[in-house]
This record gives structure tokens, sequence and C-alpha cells, in this order.
């Protein structure tokens, strides 16, 4: 090979790596302003998840805060109400007490009267057959009268017994609502 082909086969490699060179730095000038633009989009898309995850785990402990205080609340209704059942039931339960003993001295004291009435029982006994049966019909309207009146007395008492009961429990159900 003489100089002149040596030169020209030199000056074509020469082309061909400038042009690679140039190639080159012109890919790597193009995508570096992509790349930098891809990084600052990360950039910023990092700060925005920073922010969100912030706020998000802000928001997640006032929650949990107010679930606990709430919990609290609850816990302490609970035992409240659990405190007035008892207290209810025992008030019901002694003002049930109360009322049988009176009701029962009560209905003693009537039943030992009722001797008392019956022995006043002024209508003439007559032993005739048909006088009987008036006598008897006239007996037990009396008896009637009588039972009907003490059923009606021992209804009033327990219609008394449980308003009562049932203004005690709007009592202790208004105390420990306060």
């Amino acid at each position: 090979m003489d100089g002149h082909q040596y030169r020209a086969m030199e000056f074509t490699n020469f082309e061909s790596q400038f042009e690679q060179i140039i190639s080159k730095s012109a890919i790597n000038t193009k995508f570096e302003a992509h790349q930098r633009r891809a990084r600052e989009i990360v950039a910023a898309m990092r700060a925005n998840i920073e922010i969100v995850n912030n706020v998000a785990a802000k928001k997640r402990e006032s929650l949990e805060e107010e679930l606990r205080s709430k919990e609290e609340i609850f816990k302490q209704c609970y035992s409240n109400w659990k405190e007035f059942e008892r207290n209810a039931i025992v008030e019901v339960k002694r003002l049930r007490a109360e009322v049988h003993l009176k009701v029962s001295a009560d209905f003693y004291e009537e039943i030992y009267r009722l001797e008392a009435i019956i022995d006043k029982f002024d209508y003439k006994f007559v032993d005739e057959p048909r006088f009987i049966k008036d006598y008897k019909k006239v007996l037990f309207l009396l008896l009637f009268v009588i039972v009907f009146y003490y059923c009606c007395c021992l209804f009033i008492v327990v219609v008394y017994c449980y308003s009562l009961s049932f203004y005690i429990l709007l009592l202790l159900l208004c105390y420990y609502l306060e």
C-alpha cells in the first residue's frame, strides 16, 4: 500500500470514528436532557409520596388516638350500665320483698277480718230447700264481692309496686347518665 491509499484509508477510518463519536455525543446530549428530566420527575414523585405518607401517618395516629378515646368512653359507659343494671336489680328485689311483706301482712289481716265479716252476715238461715238455695246465693255473692275487693287491692298494690320500680329505674338511669 502506498501512502496515498494509506492516508485515504486512515481518513475513512477517521471519518467513521468521528461519525460514531458525534453520534454518541448527540445521543448522550439528547438523552441526558431526558434523563435529567426523568430524575426531576422521580424526585418530585418521591417528595409527593413522602408528603402523602407523612399526612397518612399523622391521620392514622389521630384516628388511633380517637379510637382509643372512644374505646375508653365506651368502656366507661358499659361499666356504668352494668353498675346501673346491678343496682336496679338489687332495688327491684328489695322493692318486691318489701311489697311482698306488706301484701302478705295485709292479706293475712284481711283473712282474719273475713271471719268477722262472715260472722256479721245476718241473712236469716231457714232449714228448707228453697231458702237454702237463696241463702247460698247471697253468701256466695258476699264472698265474691269480698274476694273481688281483695283482688282489686292486690292488683293496685302490684301496679303500685311496678310503677314504683319503674320510677326508681328511671331515677337510677338519670343518675348514671349525668
